[in-house]
C-alpha cells in the first residue's frame, strides 16, 4: 500500500518536472457541383521529455469520397521511446500499427528498435540518423491472402531548420530493406514548411510520398503521394 502512496504522490512531480510539446493538424477538401469529393486528413504527435528520456504517442487519420463512393481510408497509431545517451546518440524503441484499404493491409504492426546518432544539434537547425531493426506483421484485407511475417531495417534520416523567426523546414527520407524477401523494400519521405500564424497556430504546406516495391496486392501502383495544406495548432 505504501508503495502506491508513494507513486500517487511522485506521479504528478515527475510530470512536472518534464517538458510536454503537442503539435496537431488538420486538412479538409470539399467540393461540389459538377465534380463533388472530399477529403479529411488529421495527425497528432506528442512527445513527453523527463531529463534524458522521450516518450511519443503519434497517429494520423485520412478519409476521402469520390461523390458517395469511399477513395481514401488509411490511418496509423504508434508509441515510441528515446533515450538520450552520450555525445550526440540515442536508443529507440517502438511500436506501430497502420492500416490502408486501398493497398489491401487490414492491419500492419511494426516493432522497431535501434540507435541514433545527431549531425547537427544546433538551436535552429537540427539533423537527426537512425539505424535499426523492424519485426513486420501484415494482415490482409483479402482473407484468403496468409498473414506475412517479415525480418526488415531501417534507415533514417531528418534534417530540420528554422529558417526565420515564423518560418520552420522539415525534409526526411526513410529507406525499409526487407530481409526475408529481398526484392520487397519500400522508400518513404517528404518534405513541409511551416510558417507560424500565432503563437498557437501555422500554416503548413508538405508532401509526402511512399514507394512500395513489392505492393501487398499486385494490382496496386508503386508510388503513393500527397500534397497537404494543414492548420497546425503546437503547444
Amino acid at each position: 500500500m505504501k508503495f502506491f502512496l508513494i507513486l500517487f504522490f511522485m506521479f504528478p512531480l515527475a510530470m512536472s518536472a518534464g517538458e510536454f510539446s503537442h503539435e496537431s493538424g488538420a486538412s479538409i477538401l470539399t467540393s461540389g457541383g459538377n465534380s463533388s469529393y472530399s477529403t479529411w486528413n488529421f495527425n497528432t504527435r506528442n512527445d513527453y521529455k523527463l531529463s534524458r528520456s522521450i516518450y511519443q504517442l503519434s497517429g494520423h487519420y485520412t478519409y476521402g469520397t469520390a461523390g458517395e463512393v469511399e477513395s481514401a481510408r488509411s490511418w496509423d497509431g504508434k508509441i515510441g521511446f528515446e533515450r538520450i545517451l552520450k555525445k550526440g546518440w540515442l536508443g529507440y524503441v517502438s511500436q506501430q500499427i497502420e492500416g490502408d484499404k486501398f493497398k489491401g493491409i487490414e492491419a500492419r504492426y511494426n516493432s522497431d528498435v535501434g540507435a541514433g546518432f545527431r549531425l547537427l544539434d544546433k538551436e535552429k537547425h537540427k539533423i537527426k540518423t537512425e539505424l535499426g531493426y523492424r519485426f513486420t506483421v501484415e494482415k490482409h484485407r483479402d482473407s484468403n491472402q496468409a498473414d506475412d511475417k517479415y525480418q526488415k531495417g531501417r534507415a533514417f534520416i531528418e534534417n530540420t531548420h528554422q529558417l526565420t523567426e515564423t518560418l520552420f523546414f522539415r525534409v526526411w527520407v526513410e529507406y525499409i530493406p526487407n530481409f526475408s524477401l529481398g526484392s520487397d523494400y519500400m522508400i518513404n519521405g517528404g518534405s513541409s514548411i511551416q510558417a507560424s500564424l500565432t503563437k498557437l497556430f501555422s500554416l503548413k504546406v508538405g508532401y509526402e510520398g511512399n514507394y512500395d516495391n513489392m505492393p501487398s496486392k499486385s494490382s496496386n501502383k508503386k508510388y503513393d503521394y500527397m500534397y497537404t495544406t494543414s492548420l497546425i495548432a503546437k503547444f
